[in-house]
């Protein structure tokens, strides 16, 4: 995803005909064979039926990588619906995406909240879209392959602890669907998208250097930070089977203390039961 290597490749297109988008689909698939290399490379997708699935053969998603990575833009129009996986694929191998549909604006607006950054929206019918493609300044392409790049960790699963990854994107708007006064200060996720820390000196003459504001950090005054501290700490604890062995000791542990406590109680109980019946049936006769 680095924005300064050079992509050999202006714009590539990988998609079937069909779903709604059908007829944008035919023209832009047109429109790029039209133009050829090294303008525009088409590839079709061959889905095959793998164990009950549909999937694509490895050769065919290794294809499809390498076209991703060596072209500047990937065209995406809607097919079924106006979401389609590859433009989150195009982001997170560092092609602009390219959208033909004004409702594709609105995609993920809790990781994609500005798509005016990175994207272009472009009408078919109006000229030939690789040509319309190519009249874009160097300049503005050199700026949605630096946003592109940003946001392609707020699209990805961190295994370390790191800021900004899909996980803590989701949590912080989760919390701010509260609307409530504690969330004011928890800033827009967006913010931590491509952080990097910052070298130059805090205050002058101090030379201390500054530290990127993290997720844990924007988070350290909300009452919700222990919450956060065990949701953190989710998936190591499933990860592993012995984790899911020592679950099972402590189920059985806590059911045999149930039983114990509530044992004694409950033969106490059949012991006065059992009293008042021989009472009443001496009295009876």
């Amino acid at each position: 995803t680095n924005p300064r290597l050079v992509r050999p490749l202006l714009v590539m297109g990988a998609f079937g005909i069909h779903g709604a988008g059908a007829a944008t689909r035919t023209i832009v698939k047109a429109q790029c064979r039209e133009k050829g290399t090294p303008d525009c490379m088409f590839m079709d997708l061959p889905i095959q039926q793998h164990h009950g699935t549909l999937a694509f053969s490895a050769a065919t998603y290794e294809r499809l990588v390498s076209l991703m990575l060596n072209a500047t833009f990937c065209l995406e129009p809607n097919g079924d619906t106006p979401s389609r996986k590859g433009i989150i694929d195009a982001i997170v191998f560092g092609c602009i995406p390219v959208l033909f549909l004004p409702a594709q604006l609105k995609l993920w607006p809790w990781h994609l909240p500005d798509w005016s950054t990175f994207s272009v929206l472009l009408d078919p019918h109006s000229d030939n879209a690789v040509t319309q493609l190519r009249k874009i300044p160097p300049a503005k392409v050199a700026l949605l392959r630096q946003q592109v790049a940003r946001l392609a960790r707020g699209l990805s699963y961190e295994i370390h602890d790191d800021m900004g990854d899909v996980v803590e994107r989701s949590l912080i708007n989760a919390w701010k669907l509260n609307d409530g006064p504690l969330f004011s200060h928890v800033p827009p996720p967006s913010s931590f998208a491509g952080q990097q820390p910052n070298l130059k000196a805090g205050a002058a003459g101090t030379g201390v250097v500054s530290k990127p504001m993290t997720t844990k950090d924007s988070l350290r005054s909300s009452p919700l930070l222990p919450f956060a501290g065990v949701l953190q700490h989710v998936p190591s604890v499933f990860s592993t089977s012995r984790s899911l062995v020592i679950i099972l000791f402590v189920s059985i542990l806590c059911s045999l203390m149930v039983v114990a406590w509530a044992r004694p109680k409950g033969l106490k109980l059949w012991a006065t039961r059992r009293e008042h019946f021989e009472v009443s049936y001496v009295i009876i006769k």
